[in-house]
């Protein structure tokens, strides 16, 4: 089950002004014999535009949405995650919410990216899968993949998502129907309960409404919430997070039956699709 955690802290200001002082640069280096008329006019001596302002405001248009493309791009591209040192997983900045991430395939480690030493804030490790009275243990990632600003950590029958954004940290997991520990002749008529273990490290977990709030050693608190969890026919299903102990989170959904991904489903194969959100609430 993917939990999502949102956060609403202040925008990326330095990725702007990157953005900014890129496409100004480049706009400044455009030909002379590139639109002269359209993307700049000769001024008066006056201050007036000899030209007159017809073209000034669809060349005013062009330019601000091309600032705010080349904004996005810049944006979009410092979240990409990028081989960690000795080929051991991944790892990315979160510059909005000032989290450095490493991904690896026991997990996820996130430090704090501004503070000295950059101390460690959280481990969170998948620890086991349980159905009704059926649950296994949750072994390391066969692989880890990367497309874009998405990390996959691979497992037989599940796969560990993180998708890294100006929003937050999303966290998500597709089980496939042979994951789901227990057969379908043992399964009672009536629904089970399926329970994701999460392992907390670093931080104490505390259970928060709807959502998990994750103390960390060093002051800060990290919000672990907006749980979704859909089956393979995009139904959504009831779900909630438990606390049992400060180390431990657990997401759990109640599971009518298993339905294999059809045609227009979530996928081929994926009986559920968890997700999360995860990101830095106020330090204290």
């Amino acid at each position: 089950m993917p939990a999502r955690l949102r956060c609403s802290s202040t925008l990326w200001r330095p990725s702007f002004g990157l953005a900014a002082a890129v496409a100004l640069a480049l706009i400044a280096a455009w030909p002379a014999d590139s639109s002269p008329k359209r993307g700049f006019s000769n001024v008066g001596s006056d201050g007036s535009d000899p030209v007159g302002t017809a073209d000034s405001a669809p060349a005013s248009e062009l330019r601000s949405e091309w600032l705010e493309e080349a904004r996005r791009t810049i944006t979009a591209r410092e979240y990409r995650p990028t081989p960690a040192e000795g080929g051991h997983g991944f790892h990315a900045p979160n510059r909005a919410h000032d989290l450095r991430i490493s991904f690896e395939k026991t997990g996820l480690r996130i430090r704090d990216r501004v503070a000295e030493g950059s101390p460690e804030l959280l481990r969170l490790t998948l620890d086991r899968i349980s159905r009704g009275k059926a649950s296994k243990t949750v072994a390391p990632g066969r692989e880890i993949t990367v497309d874009e600003n998405r990390v996959e950590i691979r497992r037989r029958g599940l796969v560990e998502w993180y998708e890294n954004t100006e929003k937050g940290l999303e966290q998500g997991f597709s089980l496939s129907e042979r994951m789901m520990v227990g057969s379908r002749s043992d399964a009672p008529e009536s629904a089970e309960l399926l329970a994701l273990d999460l392992a907390v490290a670093g931080a104490r977990a505390e259970l928060q409404g709807d959502s998990i709030g994750l103390q960390t050693k060093t002051g800060r608190r990290l919000s672990y919430a907006a749980l979704a969890v859909v089956d393979a026919n995009g139904t959504s299903l009831a779900c909630h997070f438990e606390v049992p102990r400060p180390d431990t989170a657990i997401v759990s959904t109640v599971v009518p039956e298993l339905v294999v991904g059809a045609p227009g489903g979530i996928g081929s194969g994926v009986v559920l699709e968890i997700s999360i959100v995860r990101c830095p609430s106020q330090p204290g």
